[in-house]
């Protein structure tokens, strides 16, 4: 996390208008059909939480190039995924096939479980965590092993 620049993400502010929180996500949805824009309002003020938004956040942590996916927006787009590499970074001995579409967070390694925590919290939110569709296992073997 340190080594990312993501302090920020695991140390959050203490002081926390729960009004403003609710009106920032009641406004942060796209209309059927029209593609997200990333950019909500909240007490008459524009806030944007695009890339470039996130990233000037988190202090200019990623070179950016405009228009262009990051190295694992491409791998997503590609989709050739080795599961059976991914397995192996991430989950104990035995506790996951080719066949799983969610996995629990208890049969992940202890790192994994803790990164699985922060995307869960501040990425990607869910509702719970204990568990996970598979597509957030790449997610969590790409910050594992230290990718883009």
């Amino acid at each position: 996390i340190k080594r990312k620049g993501w302090g920020v993400l695991v140390q959050p502010e203490r002081n926390i208008n729960i009004d403003i929180v609710r009106e920032f996500y009641a406004d942060a949805y796209s209309t059927e059909g029209n593609p997200i824009e990333r950019v909500t309002w909240v007490r008459g003020r524009q806030i944007r939480y695009d890339r470039d938004a996130i990233n000037t956040f988190l202090g200019d942590p990623f070179e950016a190039i405009p228009n262009e996916l990051d190295a694992f927006g491409k791998q997503v787009a590609r989709g050739n995924w080795d599961h059976n590499l991914i397995a192996s970074y991430i989950f104990k001995e035995g506790k996951i096939d080719g066949s799983s579409v969610r996995f629990k967070r208890q049969d992940l390694l202890p790192e994994a479980q803790m990164w699985l925590l922060l995307i869960l919290h501040n990425i990607i939110p869910k509702s719970h965590t204990y568990s996970a569709p598979m597509d957030i296992s790449h997610l969590l073997w790409y910050l594992m092993t230290s990718k883009e």
